[in-house]
Formats: structure tokens, C-alpha cells, sequence
């Protein structure tokens, strides 16, 4: 319809039903507001729907979006009184410009009383409906035929009785003018896309928060609402008690977040600064050169300007910090690969293992020893000089970048579903949260199921740590860290 409507200026009309909370509304609007955004656009944003409705593929692979600089959109509803038929009349009269308009609620009155001239008493009181449905179709395809001619229509309504009965008076004067689609019941792993998305992206929680911290009967709610044939407005409520609930149950549970790690390659540490910058620390482990520090709340403070707060929150919800500093002694032997790659794989995959709130006192001191053994393993040569590495400059980047290659070969290869982000190092993978992942309605399950098991290692090097250095680096990567959790 939209290809029928730019080359050959036809009138058309598509009714969408649905029941209601399928998203028709949003949709309008979607559609309105990317058009608007579209009138400035320079290439193919496939955020935006007008882009997606209005692309055209050619057989070289490049694509090419409708333009809408010549395009006008209207969005009306029953809250609408205003003659807008007449103003838009104006504008298509010239042969150039095409219209679309949305017409949410079309099943209300508002859109016959416009085609009838009819007050809404006189409309209200009329005791022959059907009568003034097929004279509003009439009046309808006149105006598709001359005034509106060049305009797509689109209705929706959550009435398939009056999209048919319209359609069929549309189509027996014009045949073909009106199609009448029904929009398919989304599925179960699909609303649950949705309401995640949606949920990271307006609150400053993760939808991961809300299941982890609810009660085994909200838990069971949310997986009834989303593997049921229920809407999306009852899948947001579910979620929305889970939340209204946790505060009261879950407090004081240490939860098993996600882990940010840091990997920075120094001269000369200064926790102080770092301190600064995240806010109260956690000393995980300490061995001469080798520090792992680490933050399970506050810790994005310092860096929701590159953000926003609502997203940092969003994040921090998720995710916890760790900064692993690894000195001179350290970092030689990794420059210059001696002790081995094996060797050196195996210190670094002990010092980025992070130990679970849960694990037992022995756990936690055999997690300890095996890290001070591998770190002394490393450190046992003789100390390997730094000081033409630091004097390199930018290049220095390129070595230890190559040493960290032969260490692990699969640096800087990692993916995730978010194009164009991939971490330097991806210790244990990032899932999305899915409690229809389980299969069943089992609290127990969906708690194991949705578990954040995602550990990325960021590297970088600094000579003196500062906080603005560790800061400013921390800054530039987070940005795709809230981006991964609000496109998964």
C-alpha cells in the first residue's frame, strides 16, 4: 500500500484489529513520531519503524527509505474534534505530496461524525446503525476519490465486527480500496522480548532485577502471564507487583549480579584515586603486584553523565564492578610471555573467576591460595623491565594487545547480539533473562534459569593511576553495556 501510495498516488485503506493491550495505540504512535523524525534523516535507522515499513531493497544489496520529506502524517483518535479532512485536503491537492493517517479507535464515533457532519446526539440517537455505516463508507471513498486522494488510511480498531462491516461497504463501491488485517497474538518469547526491553529501558532497574528479587508466587505470575494468551499490560502488571513486593521480602539477600571487570596494567596503583572515583570498596584479593577491587552498588555515581542516571541505575541493578590492577611485576612477564602463554592464561582465568556471595568459608581461602600460588608462578623470574613500554606511547597498546592474543586467542573475537559490541575479553557470556526459558512454571527453576553467570574484562593501560584515567576509560565502554541490556 505504501509502494501504491508514492507511485501511483492511490487511496488506500488498511484495518488492523486486534484485541485490546496488543499495542495498536503505541503503534500509531510509533509511526507518527518516525515519520517526524525521519523528515532529517540521512541514512537507515533500523530503530525506526517508518524506515522499516518504507524501505526498498534492490537487487545490488543497497536500500533506499521512502522519503518523507513530502510526506504528512496524522494521528486522530476519539479525543480529536478538529476538521482535520478539510486541512489536509490543502496539502494533498498537490500532486507531489502523500498523507498517511492513523485512525486509532476507529470503530468510535468521531471518525463518522466527521464523514457524516452529524452532531453526536443526532448520531447517538439514530435507530438505524448499519444505515449510517454504509453512508459513512460512501461519504469515505468520495473523499478517497477526490479531496483525499493520495492519502493511506490506516484504522484500528479492537472491533473486527465494524473493520469487516466497513470494508465490505467500502469495497462494494470500490473494490480493493479497504484490506482488513488481523495482527497474529504474539507469542510467549516475544512478549517477554518486549516487556524486557521495555523495562530496562524505563526504569532504572532491569528486568532481571524484578524476577530475582520476587517472591515465588510473583515469579510464577510473571510466567503465567507471559506463557499464557494474556496481553502485554498484564505481563507489565505482573512484573510491576513482582517489584511492589520485593522491597518488603528480598532485603538483605546478596544477589548474583553480572561482572564488569577492569583490567588495568599500571606503574604505580593508587587505590585512593580509585576509591574516589567508584565510591566504598571491596578488597577481593591483594598479592604484591597483583590487587582485585570490587563494588556491588554505587558504583556507577561517577559515570551516569555519560548515561544518564535512570540508565546507570538501570545497570548497576545487574551489574556489579571489579577492577583488577596488575603491576610492573606482573605486567612484564605478561609483555614479555615468560612464563608461558599456558601459564600466564592460567593466573589471568584464576584472577577474573569471581567466587559466589555463597561459597562456603573453605571455597572462598582454596579460591585464595590458588591465586596466590599463580601469581607467584608468574612472578617467580627474574623481574622483567617495564620502562620502554610505558615510553612508547599510544603504541603501547598494539603490545600488550598482541601479548594478550597469544595469552588468549580468542581477545578482542567475542561477540553479543549488540552490533558493534565486543569486549576486549569475555570471560563467561552474557544471556538475556528468560523465565520461559525453564519450560514449566517452577519458581525454583526460573530462579537457576535466570541466573547472571556474564563476567567481560575490559583491559587498558595506564602508567599512574588517576581517577579521571580510570574513570574516563570506564566511561567510554559503558554506554554498550546499557545498550546490550536495552536491545536484548
Amino acid at each position: 500500500m505504501r509502494r501504491a501510495l508514492f507511485a501511483r498516488r492511490e487511496s488506500r485503506t488498511l484495518g488492523i484489529y486486534a484485541p485490546q493491550g496488543s499495542g495498536k495505540t503505541l503503534f500509531a504512535r510509533r509511526v507518527s513520531g518516525d515519520i517526524g523524525k525521519s523528515m532529517s534523516a540521512k541514512e537507515y535507522d533500523e530503530e525506526n519503524l517508518w524506515h522499516r515499513i518504507a524501505i526498498d531493497e534492490f537487487t545490488d544489496r543497497s536500500r533506499v527509505v521512502a522519503p518523507a520529506t513530502n510526506l504528512k502524517v496524522l494521528l486522530r483518535d476519539a479525543g480529536h474534534d478538529d476538521p482535520w479532512a478539510e486541512d489536509l485536503k490543502a496539502f494533498v491537492d498537490h500532486p507531489s505530496n502523500r498523507a498517511i493517517v492513523l485512525l486509532d479507535e476507529a470503530d468510535q464515533a468521531y471518525m463518522q461524525l466527521r464523514l457524516l457532519g452529524m452532531e453526536m446526539g443526532d448520531f447517538l440517537n439514530s435507530s438505524d446503525q448499519d444505515r449510517l455505516l454504509k453512508a459513512s463508507a460512501e461519504k469515505f471513498v468520495k473523499q478517497c476519490r477526490t479531496n483525499l486522494r493520495g492519502t493511506l488510511f490506516v484504522m484500528l480498531s479492537n472491533r473486527r465486527d465494524f473493520l469487516d462491516t466497513f470494508a465490505a461497504a467500502v469495497n462494494g463501491q470500490h473494490e480493493g480500496m479497504m484490506t482488513v488485517k488481523e495482527l497474529p497474538a504474539a507469542d510467549g518469547p516475544t512478549k517477554e522480548k518486549v516487556v524486557r526491553i521495555n523495562t530496562n529501558r524505563l526504569n532504572a532497574f532491569s528486568y532481571w532485577y524484578c524476577i530475582n528479587n520476587a517472591t515465588p508466587i510473583r515469579k510464577s505470575a510473571i510466567y503465567d502471564s507471559l506463557a499464557g494468551a494474556g496481553t502485554f499490560p498484564a505481563a507489565f502488571m505482573a512484573v510491576d507487583a513482582a517489584v511492589s513486593d520485593a522491597v518488603q521480602t528480598r532485603t538483605g539477600r546478596p544477589a548474583i549480579k553480572n561482572h564488569l571487570t577492569l583490567c588495568v596494567l599500571h606503574e604505580n596503583p593508587d587505590i585512593a584515586a580509585i576509591e574516589t572515583a567508584f565510591g566504598r570498596k571491596t578488597t577481593e584479593f591483594s598479592s604484591g603486584d597483583v590487587q582485585i577491587l570490587s563494588w556491588t552498588d554505587s558504583w556507577t555515581a561517577g559515570l551516569a553523565k555519560n548515561v544518564g542516571q535512570q540508565s546507570a541505575y538501570m545497570l548497576e541493578s545487574e551489574w556489579n564492578l571489579r577492577v583488577v590492577l596488575l603491576g610492573p611485576k606482573f605486567l612484564g612477564p605478561l609483555l614479555a610471555l615468560n612464563p608461558s602463554a599456558e601459564v600466564l592464561r592460567d593466573a589471568l582465568k584464576i584472577i577474573f573467576e569471581v567466587p559466589s556471595p555463597y561459597a562456603l568459608p573453605k571455597t572462598i581461602k582454596d579460591i585464595e591460595a590458588a591465586r596466590h600460588q599463580a601469581v607467584a608462578q608468574v612472578q617467580a623470574g627474574n623481574l622483567v623491565p617495564t620502562q620502554a613500554f610505558w615510553a612508547s606511547g599510544q603504541v603501547r597498546s598494539v603490545e600488550y594487545e598482541s601479548a594478550l592474543r597469544k595469552v588468549f586467542p580468542n581477545y578482542n573475537l567475542g561477540t553479543t547480539h549488540l552490533s558493534g559490541f565486543r569486549p576486549d575479553l569475555i570471560h563467561a557470556a552474557y544471556d538475556e533473562c528468560s523465565v520461559l526459558n525453564v519450560g514449566k512454571n517452577d519458581s525454583t527453576a526460573i530462579t537457576g534459569a535466570i541466573r547472571r553467570r556474564a563476567n567481560f574484562i575490559e583491559f587498558t593501560a595506564v602508567q599512574n593511576i588517576t581517577k579521571a584515567s580510570v574513570v574516563d576509560y570506564l566511561a567510554s565502554k559503558i554506554k554498550n553495556y546499557v545498550r546490550l541490556m536495552e536491545s536484548a
